[in-house]
């Protein structure tokens, strides 16, 4: 059992590392930690940067991710040593003025055997959820709807495929001694809540790996899963800005070296000790300043395939954008809704349909207008 056990390990480790969309969301929010944005100043619309901070990870910025202004944001990364993912997340950006919402949930890694038993369904094995294998529509409809909007008595309206996105999370960092394979879906939903009508699309993206060491065992787990809400009707012109917000996630290098150093702990069967010395904060800490060239060229890796995911999930949506930033060198998406779209050296960005709009006049700040990606 004890090689049986390490070679499970294993295997979950390179799934882990290839996998880091599972904790791409996982620190939209800072531990426990509410805010809200300032009131919109000028025309059109504005994002500022929300910049997370993860106590138990170190005290520093884990991920960075934008918001439009007057939004509240809340929720937490959840550090969960009984999973062999380590941490997860449950968040919720949304417009205190209206029923716009962006919800992440926590992700939990499943394992089923073709033949061997390794518990009843929903127990641990190994840090993975014993549960026979569902495609994602299956699996949003049969298993995370009804728990998380069961008492709301949603009705399906439709099931997508996302084969697009399929690929892309399929052109991440490969390990070779693994057959993965990659799946995802969208789900809208439709119910009533305090009396209002609201629809719902959440979207899932499942990983599916097996090893040739123990090639009945399958582990399959999602890498993302989250979704927009809005009143019945506004769904898909909200889901311009809630698309913003869900791909504008940025992780930072520091805190996913700590992450690693978490993963590579669990694998080796040192967290009952780590737990027992209460020492997890200063392994992570630890960890945040012994960066290596691979965890470095990994966390770039890592963000190169999370960019190309967004994108295949922006195709989904009319009215998305994608812009280069002059100033941090990477692409965002922005709603397409205004004519004119500006950043800032702060991490801000304003949208208007004015052409005399100038965010530079009574600024202190460097505005630049932003020039669509090519």
């Amino acid at each position: 059992m004890v090689g049986v056990g390490t070679s499970v390990a294993t295997v979950r480790k390179r799934l882990f590392g290839v996998a880091i969309l599972l904790v791409a969301l996982a620190a939209i929010c800072a531990a426990t930690a509410t805010g809200t944005a300032g009131a919109a100043q000028g025309s059109g619309l504005r994002f500022h940067t929300v910049r997370v901070i993860d106590p138990l990870g170190g005290n520093i910025e884990a991920y960075r991710l934008l918001v439009p202004r007057g939004w509240i944001w809340k929720g937490g990364v959840r550090w969960n040593l009984n999973y062999a993912n380590v941490a997860s997340v449950a968040m919720r950006v949304r417009n205190p003025r209206g029923l716009e919402a962006v919800e992440s949930f926590p992700l939990v890694p499943q394992v089923w055997n073709d033949t061997t038993f390794l518990g009843t369904e929903g127990s641990n094995y190994l840090g993975s959820e014993v549960r026979r294998p569902l495609q994602p529509a299956a699996f949003l409809t049969r298993l995370v709807i009804p728990t998380l909007r069961g008492s709301l008595r949603p009705e399906t309206l439709r099931a997508v495929r996302l084969p697009k996105v399929a690929r892309a999370l399929a052109t991440g960092p490969r390990d070779p001694s693994l057959k993965s394979e990659y799946d995802a879906a969208r789900v809208r939903i439709t119910y009533r809540e305090n009396g209002r009508a609201i629809d719902e699309d959440v979207y899932v993206g499942l990983a599916y790996q097996r090893s040739s060491i123990l090639p009945a065992q399958l582990l399959w787990q999602p890498l993302f899963l989250y979704s927009f809400k809005a009143r019945h009707g506004d769904l898909d012109r909200a889901s311009r800005v809630l698309e913003t917000i869900v791909s504008s996630v940025r992780p930072s290098l520091r805190w996913y070296a700590g992450y690693q150093h978490v993963v590579d702990l669990w694998t080796q069967g040192q967290m009952q000790a780590i737990r027992a010395a209460g020492a997890l904060s200063r392994a992570i800490s630890d960890a945040n300043d012994s960066i290596t060239a691979s965890i470095s060229d990994a966390w770039r890796d890592q963000q190169d395939s999370y960019d190309r995911v967004y994108d295949r999930i922006s195709e989904q949506i009319r009215g998305v954008e994608t812009y280069d930033n002059p100033f941090e060198g990477h692409p965002v998406q922005l709603p397409s809704d205004y004519g004119y779209a500006w950043v800032s050296t702060r991490g801000e960005y304003a949208l208007s349909d004015d052409a005399n709009f100038n965010p530079n006049v009574g600024s202190t700040i460097d505005w630049r207008l932003l020039k669509p990606a090519r």
